[in-house]
């Protein structure tokens, strides 16, 4: 486990199948069991195994006043239930006075012994609470058996991933192990809060696990007798916890309260109402290291993550405090890795270079300590799904092949991550409607990039990425690669958002077809074969010709010059057809609300997975 929480190169730059059900842009998901199982097998490839009494201690500090002495018999009752609810009841009375009439009969027994391991700590029955807010991050309301809470804290409803300092899972059967339901709980704690790390405590019958979570994994104790005077391993844990401050909790003390001056003029700017939490960022410029920070203040983000490992990357519009205006901020984990160049550098390259069609940059860095980049950009867009006419959408792509074209030819830099979620679109104060090419953290530098470092697995979306790359992983990327990915983006938002004659079933049919196309193992899977075939249509009675329009795929003029002349004569195109989602054929393609998400409405069967 790194010391300085890095996105694991080797498991982040690889294919990975995420579960829809559980966020958007992700693949491979059929029902909610497979999604667990999808969080399950990601989980598994990263975690490692520490002693409880060695180095995690390390993890916590040593409380200047000594741990009381603990009566184990305590703890030796409650491994004796025969259920798992009625678990609750004693270990809650280990903190916590304020309990139902079932804990009261437990109290005297326990509060002598346990009351002090956590005495800055209220510890709820939460099992039966369901958090409301936990709707945002995954279809199905989430509780956690005993949450944690500070106990300056009101929590109303009791289940609130957003205040939670940690939360014990239990379990009756020893068979239960495995981590059970760890995942999606971390995912609803790591995602509602601005963490570096979280630890949870996962009790199996009469043995415990203790968990550190990060963004590049988690780390985990082999399980102990937590019954046993010889392991008092949960005590210390919970004393040690109870004294340790904001940093050491895992919170993200970099992020700060405004002021009331700040925050009034934020909510007046991003037009949100009291109920909604302000938060305010600090940007440390890479660029200029002497430059004074950034300030920004933002409410919740529009676009989130959804795994409790991983980059993490949260999308706001920001209030930015002294030029006085909104901007768009993009908070995320960077990846380490030899060949990606962080993406503020990248944004100033294009800057300077003059490249057209791409958003405006102000200011992008690190977090002290931290490998948690922020990157603040002056260009506001709106989804290339919410397109108000047929040629509206096709312009967008089009400009956005410009932007391509140009970072290629100046400046040999390679996107590799066109995908429908990548393309913009903006509108000046005239009207007037363009497109913007955006995310360019995974590209290439091809002339400082040596063929060595650059990433050996695929990067991509998945239901954009070339046939080509797609059936076979070690495949180069090339720009032909990525112009056929701009191909799969029109045809994927025509089918999926523009009035066409195709029944549910057909549509439903052809998407799965040509974009969901999967098959091979799990950590590198294959696919591509419908687009191979589209794409060589009629190669068996005319070879030469199919390969005179593949040849054309490999540089951007024969793809630009006729979509600019199928866009030249606007009257020829519809007024009336601004996207709109097209029915499918099972209730499971059907977007969710995601509230606070805006991509959410892509979501259908599968939506696009993003790879790394």
């Amino acid at each position: 486990m790194p010391t300085e929480t890095e996105v694991d190169v080797c498991n982040e730059t690889s294919s990975k199948i995420s579960s829809t059900r559980i966020a958007p842009f992700t693949s491979l998901h059929y029902t909610r069991d497979a999604a667990m199982s999808t969080m399950a097998d990601e989980i598994y490839q990263k975690c490692s195994s520490i002693e409880p009494n060695t180095s995690w201690r390390n993890s916590s500090p040593n409380p200047v006043v000594s741990i009381p002495d603990t009566k184990t018999d305590t703890f030796q009752k409650i491994a004796e239930k025969t259920t798992e609810i009625a678990m609750y009841g004693p270990l809650v009375c280990l903190a916590n006075f304020r309990v139902t009439l079932v804990h009261l009969l437990w109290m005297w027994h326990w509060i002598d012994a346990l009351t002090p391991f956590c005495a800055s700590l209220q510890l709820l029955d939460t099992h039966a609470t369901p958090d409301p807010q936990s709707s945002v991050f995954n279809p199905d309301l989430l509780t956690s058996d005993i949450s944690v809470y500070n106990v300056e804290n009101t929590i109303n409803p009791v289940t609130q991933f957003s205040l939670m300092e940690t939360h014990i899972e239990l379990k009756l059967c020893a068979t239960d192990d495995a981590f059970s339901d760890e995942g999606e709980f971390e995912d609803d704690s790591m995602a509602s809060q601005y963490r570096t790390h979280l630890f949870t405590v996962f009790i199996c019958a009469d043995r415990a696990r203790l968990l550190r979570w990060d963004r590049a994994g988690v780390t985990v104790t082999p399980l102990f007798q937590y019954s046993s005077s010889d392991t008092p391993y949960l005590q210390e844990f919970f004393w040690r916890f109870s004294h340790a401050d904001n940093a050491t909790r895992g919170w993200d003390t970099s992020i700060m309260d405004p002021s009331p001056d700040e925050e009034t003029k934020a909510r007046q700017s991003l037009k949100v109402d009291d109920s909604e939490i302000l938060f305010k960022f600090i940007v440390y410029d890479d660029c200029g290291p002497n430059a004074d920070p950034t300030y920004l203040i933002t409410g919740p983000p529009f676009e989130t993550h959804a795994f409790p490992t991983g980059r993490a990357t949260r999308c706001y519009v920001a209030y930015h405090l002294t030029q006085g205006q909104n901007v768009f901020m993009k908070d995320t984990w960077r990846i380490v890795t030899p060949g990606l160049v962080a993406e503020g550098k990248v944004y100033e390259r294009l800057r300077d270079s003059e490249i057209p069609h791409v958003a405006e940059f102000i200011v992008a860095g690190d977090i002290p300590g931290q490998t948690h980049r922020t990157l603040v950009l002056g260009t506001i867009g709106r989804p290339l799904t919410s397109f108000r006419s047929s040629w509206e959408m096709l312009n967008a792509i089009k400009d956005g092949m410009i932007a391509h074209q140009q970072a290629f030819q100046k400046l040999l830099i390679l996107h590799q991550d066109i995908s429908v979620g990548n393309i913009l679109i903006t509108e000046d104060s005239n009207g007037t409607t363009s497109g913007i090419l955006i995310d360019w953290d995974l590209c290439q530098m091809l002339d400082t990039c040596s063929n060595d470092a650059r990433p050996k697995d695929r990067i991509g979306t998945w239901q954009f990425i070339s046939a080509k790359l797609l059936l076979d992983s070690t495949a180069p990327h090339t720009v032909a690669d990525d112009l056929e990915s701009f191909l799969h983006v029109f045809t994927w938002v025509a089918i999926l958002f523009t009035p066409n004659s195709m029944s549910p079933e057909d549509l439903t049919a052809i998407i799965q077809l040509h974009y969901e196309d999967m098959w091979g193992a799990p950590d590198t899977p294959l696919g591509g074969r419908a687009k191979q075939l589209a794409l060589a249509t009629g190669s068996r009675t005319d070879p030469p010709a199919v390969q005179k329009m593949l040849d054309r795929l490999q540089d951007h003029t024969w793809m630009l010059t006729t979509i600019t002349n199928a866009l030249q004569d606007r009257n020829a195109w519809l007024a009336e057809d601004a996207s709109r989602l097209n029915s499918t054929s099972s209730s499971s393609c059907e977007p969710y609300n995601r509230e606070r998400k805006p991509k959410s409405e892509l979501e259908y069967c599968r939506a696009p997975q993003k790879y790394p």
